[in-house]
């Protein structure tokens, strides 16, 4: 076979929905979710990774500092109200989500979702600039399949993920969760982002708290083992009172021991990122 040939048969393959090896997103030392408006640039320019809320007019070229990833944030399997789009999708929308009754669950396998992501959504935050993408909600799959409103859930989100790589197979692709769909999705994503480690957010009545220690290091072992079979960084990323400096820096240092990039923030992720202490 000729090299010409090769090549003709690799274009082949991708364009059938295969792609080549997920860009890798190794030798962080720390990243962050911001979903504010406005922040100061050098806030912003302070961890290796940073994720960013695209519906504002944020211009990462203007953001990045040397070496610095820049994300747009993409929820895959809920829309927010607020959404400019969400009216053009109501064949493919469920129930809304009871924790953020402002967020409808969306079918990842319904077309019009579907063409949505893959021709306009993420073709658009690549053209701004940004690197990739954190997908979110990738869990609601899970969780719609569990209770039984809508079969085939898990496949269709993989599926969805897997063709946001061969559409894009040079753009950074963080999961946050969607432990479920790694057998498959692994080869797509660059990382695994996971919320609530070691601490977690009690919606009613409203307080940050600390995880049972013992279910927390049992999820740790179990993050440690995922991130050794599939070898993709995990970033975690605990919700913490801004103002609980000492609850800071545990949780910090629980992250980094367990081999995690560390990152603590409010629930609402609307304070310009602080390091770690």
């Amino acid at each position: 076979m000729t090299f010409r040939a090769w090549l003709a048969g690799l274009a082949g393959f991708w364009a059938l929905g295969g792609a080549p090896p997920a860009p890798e997103l190794n030798g962080l030392a720390s990243w962050a979710c911001y979903y504010g408006a406005d922040a100061p640039i050098g806030a912003l320019q302070g961890p290796d990774l940073l994720v960013l809320e695209p519906d504002h007019a944020w211009q990462p070229a203007k953001i990045r500092r040397p070496g610095q990833k820049i994300l747009a944030y993409l929820s895959l399997g809920e829309v927010h109200s607020s959404r400019p789009y969400i009216g053009r999708l109501e064949g493919a929308l469920l129930p809304a989500n009871p924790d953020w009754p402002d967020a409808r669950r969306v079918n990842p396998g319904a077309p019009a979702w579907k063409a949505l992501v893959l021709d306009e959504l993420a073709p658009a935050l690549l053209e701004r600039g940004f690197d990739g993408f954190f997908l979110d909600t990738l869990d609601a799959a899970e969780d719609l399949e569990a209770k039984k409103v809508l079969p085939g859930a898990k496949a269709a989100m993989t599926n969805l993920v897997l063709a946001l790589h061969a559409k894009a197979p040079k753009a950074l692709i963080v999961a946050n969760r969607g432990l479920a769909l790694l057998p498959r999705m692994a080869p797509a994503i660059s990382a695994i982002a996971v919320e609530s480690i070691f601490t977690e957010y009690q919606f009613k009545p409203a307080k940050y708290a600390w995880r049972n220690a013992a279910q927390a290091r049992a999820f740790a072992a179990e993050l440690q083992g995922l991130k050794r079979q599939y070898r993709l960084p995990i970033l975690g990323l605990e919700y913490v009172d801004d103002q609980d400096t000492q609850m800071r820096g545990k949780a910090a240092a629980l992250l980094a021991e367990g081999g995690f990039v560390p990152s603590v923030a409010e629930i609402g992720l609307s304070e310009p990122p602080r390091m770690a202490p």
